[in-house]
């Protein structure tokens, strides 16, 4: 007698495609007075359907960028003072990104 084997392969398909993040509600404008800090929440107005962890990053009008925690880990300045158009950047490891521009109020 020949000794046959048999062999089961499992094949798995991984769909590897990356879902972009994307915008779950629109950032809305917001007030505050010197010395306050930022008290939104970038979770609050992205997702993403991947389920990967967001990096924000927030960009001036001057086209400066800050990372979001620095940002808001911080009492406003009397400098930032005014009307300021910001846009929050939500940012996926595979570096898909979207972004949404608010207005803030300082007083």
């Amino acid at each position: 007698h020949a000794n046959v084997a048999t062999a089961n392969a499992v094949v798995q398909v991984v769909d590897s495609t990356n879902s972009p993040p994307i915008t779950s509600t629109t950032i809305p404008d917001q007030s505050y007075t010197v010395g306050d800090t930022i008290t939104a929440d970038p979770a609050d107005y992205f997702t993403d359907a991947d389920g990967d962890t967001l990096t924000y990053t927030v960009k001036f009008a001057d086209g400066t960028t800050q990372p979001w925690t620095d940002f808001v880990s911080n009492p406003l300045p009397a400098d930032f003072e005014g009307t300021h158009s910001l846009t929050l950047i939500a940012t996926d490891p595979s570096s898909a990104s979207v972004e949404q521009t608010f207005g803030v109020v300082v007083a």
